[in-house]
């Protein structure tokens, strides 16, 4: 019987590849299989995963053209026959015990979803990343929605309190089979950011319990000297993107909670947004001029209804920089925000070229 089926998306990944598919055949549990999704890859990716099929019989092989990570997931979705889902990015890599351990929670509770803590690895360091939620490692549905799914959206919890805002990811969770084809929830397809949160937050509304495993056992590769990142250069209609991500979220929660409980919620992700669709005008391969990327900017703080979250959310939520930022915006001083931010991606570009 095959307890765990490990969803792999692979699009040209072939400088981390070796690792993360080793960190799963070394499973402590060995009644997994595993299903590598090429995405369209153009590096030797392809190479490296029917070197592994050859190997090992517990390994799917699938190509698909490049259409993207949700549809990629959602093609290893349709093969899977494992008792519960996994899934795992191709640049990251598990600890030997991950799916063991998360097995044996859902198992013993009969939980749909089941958790693990997580580490960030910066290209020299290991840091752990714990969540918010103390000695608690069972929730019910009502819990769920009391104290998971407002640490998905925002670092506060539903009184305003600050606490750690934890990772939207599907990676360090399994899910019951049995249960994500009930529930009819796949991966939007139209969505180019947080397409996990959407996923993570779908399933959890869901589910009448989740458990959570206090370990570290799913590390995440965020090297920002070798990792290679669309997030480091200018996306174009990338706030067309969040916003619709956005939408998609509030149109969840309010099917499936109270949504006024979680309004300061999306207030603070409103201005996430902005500020996020802000810094992207000002990244590489970015070919707006100056007076095209200030019409931009009047543009996302008007469309996302900024200034009202602005008076919603505590400033101490953000950093100094951002306060600076949101206290211009606050009062319309666009042309501001954008010599501040020419300025600042200047002295990095000069850094960078002096080093």
């Amino acid at each position: 019987m095959i307890k765990v089926s490990i969803i792999v998306p692979v699009y040209n990944k072939e400088e981390f590849l070796y690792e993360a598919i080793e960190s799963i055949i070394n499973q402590t549990l060995k009644e997994i299989e595993i299903i590598l999704v090429n995405d369209g890859s153009t590096d030797r990716s392809a190479d490296i995963c029917k070197k592994f099929v050859s190997v090992d019989s517990r390994i799917k092989y699938i190509e698909t053209e490049n259409s993207g990570v949700s549809n990629a997931r959602n093609v290893g979705l349709k093969e899977a026959l494992g008792e519960y889902i996994g899934f795992v990015d191709a640049d990251d890599w598990i600890e030997s015990e991950m799916y063991s351990k998360l097995v044996c929670g859902g198992d013993r509770d009969q939980s749909e979803i089941i958790l693990c803590d997580y580490n960030h690895y910066d290209g020299t360091e290991i840091f752990n990343v714990s969540t918010p939620w103390g000695k608690r490692t069972n929730f019910d549905n009502k819990e769920i929605k009391t104290y998971i799914i407002p640490s998905l959206l925002a670092p506060f919890d539903l009184e305003g309190n600050k606490q750690e805002k934890v990772l939207g990811s599907v990676c360090r969770a399994i899910f019951k089979r049995e249960f994500l084809e009930k529930s009819g929830v796949a991966f939007n397809t139209n969505i180019r950011f947080s397409e996990d949160l959407v996923y993570l937050i779908e399933t959890m509304v869901l589910a009448s319990r989740v458990t959570y495993v206090k370990e570290y056992l799913y590390t995440y590769r965020l090297d920002k000297i070798t990792r290679k990142s669309t997030t480091q250069n200018y996306i174009d209609n990338l706030f067309i993107d969040l916003q619709l991500t956005q939408q998609i979220l509030k149109n969840v929660i309010k099917n499936n909670q109270h949504v006024d409980d979680l309004e300061m919620h999306f207030h603070y992700r409103n201005i996430s947004i902005v500020n996020r669709s802000i810094k992207n005008l000002f990244l590489p391969n970015c070919s707006l001029n100056y007076f095209n990327k200030v019409s931009n900017i009047k543009l996302y703080i008007k469309k996302s209804k900024y200034k009202q979250s602005v008076k919603v959310v505590n400033l101490k939520f953000f950093n100094k920089f951002r306060k600076i930022l949101i206290i211009l915006a606050r009062y319309s001083l666009v042309n501001s925000i954008t010599i501040i931010y020419m300025l600042k991606y200047q002295n990095k570009n000069n850094h960078k070229t002096s080093n």
